[in-house]
């Protein structure tokens, strides 16, 4: 969430139904790909491949029929060498673990109910935890008041809906 908010921010707290519909999307398709193909689709976390880079590749080609080899392990983009995983710009020898929770300073309380709300059956099977917001209704420090208002009606809105669909 903090990822995709940070990408479609355009100087001022962005209007989130979009980066909600595509975070849905992707947790829809997901779910959706491993009913359908079963044995054949892996599904790997990217905190796995943070924090146990060679073992989590090394089940990627396992699972790919492809022999382990060390160039798997080299990070390269488009047969270039790559200095990591850095959306900060900041440059790594590799890919590193040394962010993996910068998210938890940057997250509002608004996208914490949200995801709470909107997806407690992807935190629970994959085992990320709940965080508890302190107040959905605090308004973000960059958050002009029509995306305020549209903010907090969509979250009131798509639950209902969500709740009227169970």
């Amino acid at each position: 969430m903090v990822s995709l908010r940070r990408f479609k921010n355009k100087g001022s707290y962005p209007f989130l139904n979009k980066i909600i519909h595509s975070l849905y999307n992707s947790f829809y398709y997901l779910e959706k790909n491993q009913q359908l193909l079963q044995n054949n689709y892996l599904v790997i976390k990217y905190e796995y491949i943070l924090t146990d880079p060679k073992d989590t590749i090394k089940r990627i080609a396992r699972f790919s029929n492809l022999s382990m080899d060390n160039n798997l392990l080299v990070s390269t983009s488009l047969d270039e060498p790559w200095s990591g995983n850095s959306t900060t710009n900041q440059k790594f020898e590799s890919v590193s673990a040394k962010q993996i929770n910068n998210w938890k300073g940057e997250i509002q309380n608004i996208e914490i109910t949200m995801i709470n709300k909107l997806f407690p059956f992807t935190l629970k099977k994959y085992e990320y935890e709940y965080l508890e917001s302190q107040s959905p209704y605090k308004k973000v420090s960059d958050e002009r008041f029509k995306v305020y208002i549209k903010n907090r009606l969509y979250r009131y809105l798509r639950g209902l809906a969500m709740w009227l669909l169970r």
